[in-house]
């Protein structure tokens, strides 16, 4: 930044002299701007309805603003402004108190809830005195390196006694929270704050009692404690709330200040004012963190169109007879997939003597219409790459004990394009689970014609049917939790080494004891392979070409704990490379799933 240049030395307030302090302060005040409204509106973004982001947002916030005030401050001096930027330090301070309060357990928040509301009267008070109280801070004009100055009078004291109480506040909450058996689950946010409370010290003792004080000291020790609450945040949102993934954290990160950072060194090249930079800078962070937030709510609404399916789907199986199976239920949800995957049009159709009559629609012919469907229906899924008379581009087969019950068919998308893996992975599933009700069906039509003679046996049969519909279908329709499906997956990749087992974070998600971490290791290997077994459809495994229901099971047990090379299982199983991969994270799926079931259980 041209410190000192020609343009500039008219203007009051700018430092002079020797430039590497000015450049060093600036850029140290730029960049934790910019890390400060990343931080806080990428926390939002993954978890605004937790009280613990929420928190987290205005602190983040109120630091960015600081910063640039402070950024501001240096080429452009506002009177009083040392003021508020000392506001938003006091706003930042009591609500990253009121975040570790939150952390606490509902029984000990309850026991300071005096301390919170003593603390948020004295922030205040504070920051009414500070405001409004001329020349609070001495010799602010000329004085934008170094940390402002006060005189040891009334605002200086209250401001110091607050600092000091609301310090002392956060770490008493860290110490109920040891208390608690929380201080590992939370040793981030206590490293976080207690970076703050050093802040603090510091800017206590430098604003009256040390020589003027260099500002950069201070503003990195603020930085560093708010990039530490940002992880700290972030890291709650993932393996606590399971807002997001935590690979999505330095991935954004450096996209982010990567682009801030090229906005900054144009408007350098443009010999832009190094206040225009700043503000240039701050408006690139706020564009892209508006267009992340914008594109998580949009993932947010898919997710709730593919949760509306499954459990339309669970809704169908809780009715009864084969109206439950036909008509407007089972539409809507067929409805739901083609607005989750965007198709024109799509069907379920069901099998009838070689050809299929369609059970239900969605932007297509009428139910009841027969039709030849016109392809080979080998595998669990076909593309249609020619013209199909229904505009058909994808179709799945509803496969049961390999015999083809129906079929799922999509059109193209409305914008154009083409599938993804997900929308394909997402039509499997919704194939096999309508294979599932049309066979639960089947033996519920089978069961009608014995029961016309036996009206007791009926009524047992019909209530364990219905039953284990509803219990089946609970199940398929839990999706599981993406950290859990990657913790499952590095476990089964890693499935003989005890030792990488024992540092997975199943140990600690499934209550795995051991006395070392390969006792763990151990001890979780033999709990994935039970949990594993009970995936089998049967006792003995058949011999080859086994049948479709064996897939998942084969795949799994072959490929992680026999090593057996996925080119010899695709052999075994007469399937695709494509298929064989399907199967595979279907199959890891369901394992994840009944791990969390476990967890529940347990």
């Amino acid at each position: 930044m041209r410190f000192g240049a020609n343009r500039r030395e008219t203007k009051p307030g700018l430092p002079k002299g020797n430039e590497l302090l000015p450049a060093l302060t600036a850029t140290l005040d730029l960049t934790g701007m910019s890390i400060g409204l990343w931080l806080a509106f990428y926390v939002l973004a993954r978890g605004y309805r937790s009280g613990i982001t929420l928190r987290g947002f205005i602190v983040l916030l109120c630091i960015a603003l600081f910063f640039f005030g402070a950024y501001i401050n240096i080429f452009n001096q506002i009177p009083g402004s040392a003021a508020w930027r000392a506001v938003l330090l006091i706003t930042a301070l009591f609500f990253w108190y009121d975040l570790t309060r939150k952390l606490l357990p509902i029984s000990m928040r309850q026991r300071t809830r005096v301390l919170r509301w003593a603390s948020l009267f004295l922030a205040v008070a504070t920051a009414v005195v500070l405001v409004t109280v001329p020349n609070a801070f001495l010799g602010e004009a000329g004085n934008s390196l170094n940390i402002g100055r006060m005189a040891i009078e009334f605002p200086f004291l209250l401001y110091a006694i607050y600092m000091i109480e609301i310090s002392v506040a956060m770490l008493f909450n860290h110490s109920l929270m040891g208390k608690a058996g929380l201080s590992r689950k939370y040793r981030y946010f206590f490293s976080a704050t207690l970076l703050a409370v050093v802040n603090v010290a510091h800017g206590i003792l430098s604003l009256a009692i040390l020589p003027p004080q260099s500002r950069v000291v201070q503003d990195g020790l603020v930085l560093a404690s708010i990039v530490v609450l940002g992880f700290s945040v972030a890291r709650h949102q993932t393996f606590v709330e399971r807002r997001t993934t935590f690979r999505d954290l330095p991935v954004s990160g450096l996209t982010v200040l990567g682009v801030s950072g090229i906005f900054a060194a144009a408007g350098l090249a443009l010999d832009l004012t190094p206040e225009a930079v700043g503000v240039l800078v701050a408006l690139a962070v706020l564009s892209l963190a508006s267009y992340d937030f914008i594109r998580v709510a949009l993932d947010t609404v898919l997710h709730r169109r593919i949760s509306r399916m499954r459990q339309q789907l669970l809704r169908i199986a809780r009715g009864s007879g084969d109206a439950a199976l036909t008509g407007a239920g089972i539409t809507a949800g067929l409805r739901s997939l083609c607005q989750s995957v965007q198709a024109e049009e799509g069907l379920v159709a069901r099998s009838r003597s070689g050809d299929f009559e369609i059970l239900a629609n969605y932007n297509t012919v009428s139910e009841g219409t027969v039709f030849d469907v016109g392809v080979d229906l080998k595998g669990d899924l076909v593309e249609i790459n020619g013209r199909h008379p229904l505009e058909l581009s994808w179709v799945a087969p509803c496969t049961w004990a390999g015999e083809t019950l129906a079929i799922v068919g999509i059109g193209m998308r409305t914008s154009g394009g083409i599938y993804n893996e997900g929308d394909l992975d997402l039509l499997t599933e919704f194939a096999d689970q309508v294979a599932l009700l049309l066979h639960l069906e089947d033996l519920q039509v089978q069961q009608s014609d014995r029961l016309s003679v036996l009206a007791a046996e009926y009524q047992a049969g019909q209530v364990l049917l219905q039953t284990g519909k509803e219990a089946i279908l609970e199940r398929i329709s839990q999706k599981p939790d993406a950290e859990v499906v990657s913790w499952v997956e590095d476990a089964l990749r890693n499935l003989s080494d005890y030792s990488h087992l024992g540092r997975s974070p199943l140990v600690n998600y499934l209550g795995v004891d051991g006395e070392t971490h390969l006792d763990q290791g151990r001890r979780l290997r033999e709990k994935l392979l039970e949990i594993m077994d009970v995936m089998r459809p049967s006792e003995k495994r058949p011999s080859e070409p086994l049948p479709r229901e064996w897939y998942s099971y084969a795949v799994l047990y072959d490929a992680y704990v026999e090593d057996v090379p996925n080119r010899e299982i695709m052999a075994r199983l007469y399937i695709s490379e494509g298929t064989f991969n399907r199967t595979r994270r279907k199959a890891i799926r369901a394992l994840a799933r009944s791990i969390q079931e476990t967890q529940l259980a347990g």
